[in-house]
């Protein structure tokens, strides 16, 4: 998860010099999560160099802490 795709993606040019090959608008969806309707806008950057496949979220809108329970709970 990342704060700013844009200054994310610029600084894994940088430090890794590797380009996103797909990156969407904003995407926004009703999810259930625990068993409740959740209302999401992502941003996501993703893509692959040689062995490495990275992703870069950016959440712009989310009515749950859904994408920090997971590192919250197990570490």
């Amino acid at each position: 998860m990342v704060n700013g795709i844009s200054s994310a993606i610029g600084h894994h040019v940088a430090l890794l010099n590797i380009h996103p090959g797909y990156r969407t608008k904003i995407v926004s969806r009703r999810i259930h999560y625990r068993e409740r309707p959740v209302d999401l806008k992502l941003e996501i950057a993703a893509g692959c160099s040689k062995s490495l496949q990275f992703e870069l979220i950016q959440v712009i809108r989310r009515d749950t802490k859904i994408d920090t329970d997971l590192i919250d709970n197990r570490g």
